[in-house]
């Protein structure tokens, strides 16, 4: 190519002569240390050179260099995951190559030329192929799919086509067009960046892309198919540290952290890339579990797309007065009001103590109702628990009957004495038979009513609820306050007569078996192995698993109507609450029960504060407190006062 020289510098404009065969938009390398410009104007002789680089040092008579090519980007695997500059140097490998400032005229090929890409095939020798075709893919990232195409002008006969590992300047196809010409293509294309891609049909976009947050959907709205860019380093609130917790759509709370990991061991994990900062994973599938999040109607169940995982360099752990704990990144943005009483958004690494955070008050959800129990899947591994209810015994004689006409009976891998004591009704089936015998029949159970069970021990039938009521949810709250679920019992000790006549009373109305009386009148027990087990399963503890009965408030009453939340916690308040002029508090030695009840009472509206201290031991006791006489009537009036109960227990022999 043609050597010029300089005549005229005016800052990034440069003019140069003896570029004869020079084009417009050329690329040219400018001085000794071959700055980058482009030719944007042709006078004669002269050139007029756009520089992309500081022009400072150059003058009259440095030399020009024309590469008689126009400036292009390089279009092929690799591009995922790289950074570049305004002219697709890849300022990584510059780093590495020349530390972290960049020099002059440095030269570095955009695409890695050592990496080599697994090329498949997609086409096969002799086929004809036209410009725009597809001749094989490249897996680029666990998510990018890099479409290997026919360059524009390009059109012929497929004369040659391999697969294998390549790197971007290899040869992966050969194509000789009408005239015999051949053409080596590879896995990398050289594009013009001021000539547009042909396209064969553009498609409108005609769907909005709704993201849920009402200040990016009002003020950024973008179409479906559109472009977006979505800045912000790690830490900017895209993302939550792992112990973060997240309410499931079932009432399940779980730290994000197991969240991820549940998942990715069902449905399997992707690394999305891999650099010096650290490796960055995604689970992503139809199977993922709704959860709430928040929207411009407020809370509402929603189906994440795919669980992103990364490393954070540094966080910040700050905890409220109420006793409210965050971490988040230097970066993460809070609400705080300040000293005029505006609200402004206040960086975690800025925030200084006795600053005043907004935090809800009320969260509103929209609940299911009624709420109905499903026996069979709630009691679908407890081999113990028996089925009593005739009608589901009738159906599954006749579901017996069925598969044996139809020679099926070991398809249960149950054996023939104990199925034929099934259909003849000698013996009762255990819940996992039962369940098994119905859904080999085609019955399905997710629906069917479970209304009485037993044990192999005991001859005595317990109803078994089939929706949520009142007088459950309060049931459960006495329980999980002070109760005990043992092997073949539930029981409550109380010192208050009225708090356990109302577990009583709940008891044999909800489940039809009378209580006994323990230890001076201070132990109330429903002796049933049964309805331990029953138990037990709605509150996610293994019967005879320790003294305090639940660990974290019932999954279901998390997400439960108000009615059934002020019932839950006016049996918790009868069982374990205290009451004194000013605050009203709630003890417990789990940190998920102290969660969940400031979660219920967030749903009441009642402002909380979470106190945390050390016992004697160096384990950690919670309590949840309601501060302030107006909060505290407020609670007391929404629960209302405990129940006259019409009898008491019998005492036990």
């Amino acid at each position: 190519m043609a050597i010029g020289r300089i005549v005229k510098v005016a800052g990034p404009l440069v003019v140069a002569e003896g570029l004869s065969d020079a084009k417009m938009y050329d690329v040219v390398r400018v001085g000794k240390e071959r700055l980058v410009g482009e030719v944007i104007v042709l006078d004669g002789d002269l050139a007029s050179i756009q520089v992309y680089e500081e022009t400072a040092g150059l003058g009259p008579g440095d030399p020009v260099e024309g590469t008689g090519e126009p400036l292009s980007v390089e279009l092929g695997p690799g591009l995922i995951g790289s950074i570049y500059d305004g002219i697709q140097r890849p300022l990584e490998a510059i780093q590495k190559r020349w530390g972290a400032y960049i020099r002059r005229g440095v030269e570095a090929a955009a695409l890695n030329r050592a990496a080599k890409w697994h090329f498949t095939p997609t086409v096969k020798k002799g086929d004809t192929v036209g410009e725009g075709d597809i001749i094989g893919t490249v897996q680029e990232t666990t998510l990018v799919v890099q479409k290997i195409m026919v360059p524009p002008g390009i059109s012929g006969v497929l004369e040659e086509i391999r697969s294998g590992e390549f790197t971007v300047e290899e040869t992966v196809a050969i194509v000789k067009d009408a005239q015999g010409k051949r053409h080596e293509l590879t896995l990398m294309q050289r594009w013009p960046v001021r000539k547009a891609r042909p396209y064969r049909e553009k498609l409108p976009s005609e769907e909005l892309l709704t993201t849920g947050q009402r200040i990016l959907d009002t003020l950024f709205p973008i179409a479906k198919g559109g472009t977006a860019c979505v800045p912000g380093p790690f830490g900017s609130g895209k993302c939550v540290v792992g112990e973060t917790p997240v309410l499931l759509a079932t009432g399940e709370i779980v730290p994000i952290a197991q969240l991820y990991q549940r998942a990715a061991t069902k449905l399997g994990e992707k690394m999305l890339l891999s650099h010096e900062g650290g490796n960055e994973w995604i689970v992503e599938g139809p199977d993922l579990p709704e959860i709430f999040t928040l929207s411009e109607h407020g809370f509402e169940r929603a189906k994440p797309a795919l669980l992103y995982k990364a490393i954070a360099p540094v966080t910040v752990r700050i905890r409220t007065r109420g006793g409210r704990i965050a971490e988040t990144t230097l970066q993460h943005e809070y609400h705080v009001v300040g000293p005029d009483w505006q609200v402004r958004r206040v960086p975690a690494g800025s925030l200084k103590v006795g600053d005043r955070v907004v935090v809800p008050r009320q969260v509103r959800l929209e609940c299911p109702s009624p709420m109905r129990i499903s026996a069979f899947h709630l009691l679908a591994d407890e081999g113990s628990v028996y089925v009593a209810d005739p009608h589901v015994l009738q159906l599954c004689a006749e579901a017996l009957a069925k598969l044996q006409r139809e020679g099926r009976w070991a398809e249960l891998g149950i054996s023939p004495s104990a199925l034929y004591g099934y259909r003849a009704g000698r013996n009762l089936p255990s819940v996992p038979a039962c369940k098994s015998i119905l859904e080999h029949a085609g019955i399905r159970t997710d629906e069917l009513p479970l209304r009485a069970i037993t044990s192999k021990t005991s001859d005595k039938h317990i109803q078994v609820p089939e929706y949520f009521t009142e007088e459950l949810a309060e049931f459960l709250g006495l329980v999980s306050s002070d109760g005990t679920i043992d092997y073949d019992y539930v029981g409550l000790r109380n010192t208050d007569p009225a708090v356990l006549a109302r577990f009583d009373e709940l008891g044999e109305k909800l489940f039809g078996i009378e209580p006994m009386v323990c230890e001076h009148g201070e132990d109330h027990r429903f002796s049933s192995r049964a309805l331990a087990r029953f138990i037990g399963k709605l509150l996610g503890v293994t019967p005879g698993q320790s003294r305090k009965s639940a660990h974290a408030v019932h999954p279901p009453i998390m997400i439960a109507p108000q009615e059934l939340v002020r019932a839950y916690l006016r049996g918790y308040f009868h069982g374990d609450g205290s009451i004194s002029k000013r605050e009203i508090y709630f003890p417990t030695v789990s940190e998920p029960m102290a969660l969940g009840l400031a979660w219920l009472l967030v749903r009441l509206g009642i402002i909380y504060r979470i106190e945390r201290r050390a016992g004697p031991t160096g384990s950690m006791h919670y309590r949840v407190v309601i501060p302030g006489k107006e909060y505290c009537q407020r609670f007391l009036e929404i629960i209302r006062p405990l129940p006259q109960a019409r009898r008491t227990a019998r005492a036990s022999a």
